[in-house]
This record gives structure tokens, sequence and C-alpha cells, in this order.
């Protein structure tokens, strides 16, 4: 991804301003005229033609910082920039300048430039603008600094600023070339494309799974193949076995073409942070990663943003590329302030899906909305199947295993007490409702998500 000046912007005007040199020579020059004084105060005479030489000095400073204005007065570096083709927040990515002197070649001037490139203001830098470094005439130049980001959406860089001495290195010149450049920062799908491209088994592996036991219902025959540790001998197909004099077994496959649609929630209680990522980005990576799990396995998925400025939903629908369609609708959703709705949502879902589905509710639950969260999810239950995902705060978990020691440790460890004490009756009341419930902390959720999906599937449930 590069980007150069659009040919019909006009480049902006260089701006040149006195370098050191001539400060030093201007100090050095008032020296000269304070002791020119001097001298005529003693030696008339002599002071006479010491004047007239500050005079002459003066005109030829004044000649020279003219002459060198006017040739200080052309654009000697081009520069382009090459972008990745997509950032991930929190991810270490390169930047690539390009950059070009415009000096012909076989100059003996040499270009010392000074490089400082205008970067979104939700990216970290691990250089130190501006950067400096020399170059020659006529020859090209590629500077690589590196960055990563710690916001989603949609960020701009702007102009690259150069500095460089004019040729009697009288005056600084400041040359800005137009890089106008947007981009869209992702979630980490550096993870889950890795994720996506790995056997279902290494999957389980690295989520750390355990294979689970099939119930036998919802179930299709898919291949023999050879026997491994850990198959059900119940599948042994004894037949098969006798004639090639190995243990051969029946790999079945789970039932393929269900809906999976996610509800998440974007309200203000999303917004708390326990580390680097806020629970609501932390909720954001666990549906992608689970999604590409669904995908995986056949099913459709979609979403549905709730508590936004705007309505957003994205139709279920199979295949890999739902996968960068979904990462594509998602990618800039932002928490608000506003509070979530739980029963505006379900009853816009009801409306739009149709279809019997797996609604997954991926929110943070309070005691203070449990009567309309309670509502929602039995108007729900009557047409799909229905899971809670919730995320435990991580500094509440803290506050109960820390030892207590003074009187705030005491109020502490019974606030989270109580809180976590009212918080686990909902949880109840939902799984007397025949809810599936994800309880994990934010950095825990997609494994939660991950691990009752394969559940459900596995047990024929969906």
């Amino acid at each position: 991804m590069t980007s150069t000046l659009p040919v019909d912007e006009a480049p902006a005007p260089l701006r040149r301003a006195p370098s050191h040199r001539v400060i030093q020579l201007l100090a050095l020059w008032a020296v000269l005229a304070m002791c020119g004084g001097l001298w005529r105060m003693f030696s008339p005479a002599a002071g006479t033609l010491a004047v007239q030489l500050g005079l002459l000095i003066s005109v030829f400073l004044l000649f020279a910082l003219l002459w060198d204005f006017r040739r200080a007065n052309q654009r000697l570096v081009h520069a382009q920039r090459q972008l990745p083709e997509s950032f991930a927040i929190g991810n270490r990515q390169p930047v690539t300048l390009t950059l070009g002197n415009e000096l012909a070649e076989g100059s003996t001037r040499e270009l010392t430039l000074e490089i400082f490139d205008h970067t979104p203001d939700s990216m970290t830098i691990e250089e130190s603008m501006p950067i400096q470094f020399s170059m020659e005439a006529g020859r090209s130049y590629q500077l690589l600094y590196h960055g990563q980001f710690h916001q989603r959406g949609l960020a701009e860089f702007g102009d690259l600023d150069v500095r460089y001495l004019s040729p009697w290195k009288l005056w600084d010149v400041q040359q800005s070339i137009a890089l106008p450049q947007a981009v869209k920062v992702y979630p980490d799908f550096m993870s889950i494309a890795w994720l996506d491209a790995l056997h279902d088994d290494e999957q389980h592996m690295l989520l750390g799974l355990n294979r689970l036991q099939r119930r036998g219902e919802g179930m299709s025959f898919r291949q023999l193949r050879e026997y491994r540790d850990g198959d059900n001998i119940r599948h042994i197909d004894w037949k098969a076995s006798s004639r090639q004099q190995k243990m051969i077994t029946r790999e079945f496959e789970d039932e393929r073409d269900q809906q999976i649609v996610y509800l998440l929630d974007c309200g203000r209680r999303m917004r708390s942070q326990d580390d680097a990522l806020s629970h609501f980005d932390h909720a954001l990576n666990a549906m992608l990663i689970s999604a590409s799990v669904a995908l995986k396995h056949g099913d459709a998925v979609g979403m549905m943003g709730f508590a936004t400025d705007e309505q957003r939903y994205f139709r279920p629908a199979k295949g890999h590329s739902q996968l960068n369609a979904l990462l594509n609708y998602a990618y800039d959703i932002q928490c608000t302030q506003n509070t979530a709705d739980y029963l505006a949502v379900t009853t816009e879902l009801a409306l739009r899906q149709k279809k019997r589905a797996l609604v997954i509710l991926i929110t943070n639950l309070h005691d203070e909305s449990a009567d309309e969260l309670l509502a929602a999810v039995a108007y729900l239950k009557r047409n799909h199947q229905v899971m809670v995902a919730c995320m435990r705060e991580a500094v509440v978990s803290r506050h109960l295993a820390n030892p207590v020691e003074q009187s705030t440790d005491a109020f502490l460890y019974l606030g989270s007490l109580s809180y976590m004490q009212r918080r686990q009756a909902l949880i109840d009341k939902l799984q007397n409702q025949g809810v599936f419930i994800v309880d994990a902390e934010p950095d825990q959720l997609h494994l939660g998500l991950v691990q009752h999906y394969l559940a459900l599937k596995r047990q024929g449930v969906i």
C-alpha cells in the first residue's frame, strides 16, 4: 500500500528559517561591532576604518543571506510511504519511507535530512522522531520505522515533513510532502487467521480444549480411517478392521448448516479495562475467534451490535469469506456511553432472524438490569437456543484473593463478595431458564466461547 502526492494537489510552500550558522554569524558580527565602537572611542581615525570594514561585512552578510535564500527555493526531496496491507491492534508492524534526492547525480552536495512523519494519534512509534540521516545526490533511500496501534477503527497518516540546510547552510528549509493515507486498524486478526488455518485437533490443543465425547445425535458418517488413541471404541468398524488387518474406525462430522448470531453489547459497561485492552475489545476478539471456528465447522455466522449510536446487523452466512466480511464490518465498532437495552435488541433480532439459531449474547452482567435481561432471554428462548457470555472483572477477583490486613481491605473484600454473590444469583436464574452460560475473565472469554460451542455441537444440541 503506497501513498504519493496527488497530481492535482498543489504542493505546500517551502518554509525557511535562519539556521544556527546565521545566528552564530550575527553574534560574531555584534561582537565585532562592539569592538569597533570601543576602538573608535580611543582612536577615531582607526575607528572610522573599523566602521567602514563593518559596513562592508554587513553588506556581504546580507548578500549571502539573500543569495542563499533564493537558492533554497527548490524542492529537493520526493517521497513515498509503503504501508502493510492491513494493521491489527497491538501488533508491531513496519512503515517504509522511500526518499529520493532531486539533486543531479554527480553533485558534490550531500543532504543531511531530518524526517518527521505525521502518524495517527492512536499509533505508538518505537523510533524517536525526527529521524536523521544523510543522502547523496541522485540517490534513493529507504527508511524503516515500526509502530503499533492501540485503538481500532479508521486512522489517518498525514504529511511527511523533511528538513535540510540550504547550499551555504544559512537557512533551514522545511519541505512538507503531502502523503495523506487512511488505513483500517482491525482487531487482532493475525491470531484469528493462524487459528483458522489449523486442523481441528491442532485447534483443540492450542486452545487447551479436551476432546469431548459425542452423544451420537445430530452426527453424520464422514469416512473410515485408522484408529487413533482416544477414539471411541464403539465407532470401530470390525468388518473393515478384519479386511485391513488393522484397527479401522468410523469418523463422524458434526451437523452443519446451523446459524450462529452474536449479540454484542457496545454499551458503557463494556468500557471497563483490566489490561491493555478494554472488555469490549476482548469481547470482539473472542467473537471473531469463535466465529472462525464455527465457520470452519460449516455453520453460518452473523452478528448484531447494540447500545450503539446506529443499528448494526450482519446477516448470517457461511464460507471462509464470511470471516473477512465480518472483520471488515465490525473493525470500527466502538463502545458508547449508552445503556444496553436488552428487550429492544431481542425484539429487533426476532424481526430479522426467522430461522432457529444459537444466539450468543456477549455482555457484562449487572444485577441492576437483571429483570430486563431475564425477560429478554425468555423472549429469545421461544424460537432460539440462547447462550450468555459474561465477563468477570479481574480486579474483583484480585480483591477477593488479597489478604485482609486493614479496614480498607475488608471493605473491598466485602463489597466484591456481595457483588459476586448477586452476579452468581443472576447466572443461576439464567441457567434455570435453560440458558447456556460462559463465565470467564476477559482474556479467557474466547476459550469459553469455543469450548461451549464445540460441546453443543458434539452433543447434537445445535
